[in-house]
């Protein structure tokens, strides 16, 4: 799954109607959050689309754009989303975290920008396993775990009890593709069926609430 256009911009498309339904069918707080989560999510799969154009089409100015900049902007995008959404939708906020958070997100953008993507011959490409390998980046397990924590801690600790159908909704799915492909090399590429499988549980829980 999402390796080729198609399937990565089926993916986003597929998340990105659930979302819209969701919403349509059930206008509360938890429902806007978790789906202002799974879009941002989602969208990376609209950039691993992209990044599949390029390579069909040999454009390497636009692969190197997307691989060097779009990518790391949506992975921190991620983050900040969960914190920020938390904490102004549900009043979860924890300094000490903020600046881990910032510090974290900032790292990911300047390492990725400045070190690892940093030239115009970086590009993304298949590999072996037939996923994008972005950059050539193979992503430090510390890096892997801290990006975990940093994503799902707002919504593990922040989210109100009576939401905890939402939480786990949201969390499981994510630890369970975390388990499932920890090890890979191409983690970062393999999280088109978490996307897919939270956005239909969210529109279920929309529908059945």
């Amino acid at each position: 799954m999402c390796k080729t256009f198609e399937t990565s911009l089926a993916t986003f498309v597929f998340s990105l109607t659930c979302v819209a339904l969701s919403v349509h069918v059930r206008k509360t707080k938890e429902v806007y959050f978790a789906s202002i989560v799974i879009l941002t999510f989602s969208l990376i799969q609209l950039v691993d689309a992209t990044i599949w154009w390029s390579i069909t089409h040999k454009n390497k100015l636009l692969n190197n754009i997307i691989s060097r900049y779009a990518v790391p902007f949506i992975l921190a995008s991620e983050l900040l989303v969960s914190y920020f959404g938390i904490k102004y939708m549900f009043g979860w906020s924890n300094r000490y975290f903020e600046y881990g958070l910032f510090t974290f997100a900032s790292f990911i953008l300047l390492t990725w920008v400045f070190r690892y993507c940093k030239d115009t011959n970086a590009y993304t490409v298949p590999y072996a396993d037939g996923y994008l390998h972005w950059c050539g980046l193979d992503l430090h397990t510390v890096v892997r775990i801290l990006f975990i924590l940093f994503l799902l801690t707002p919504i593990i600790i922040g989210l109100p009890s009576k939401y905890n159908v939402i939480k786990y909704l949201i969390i499981v799915p994510i630890i369970a593709t975390f388990i499932m492909n920890y090890m890979n090399v191409t983690f970062g590429a393999r999280w088109c069926w978490s996307s897919n499988i939270t956005s239909l549980l969210l529109l279920g829980y929309s529908m059945m609430y």
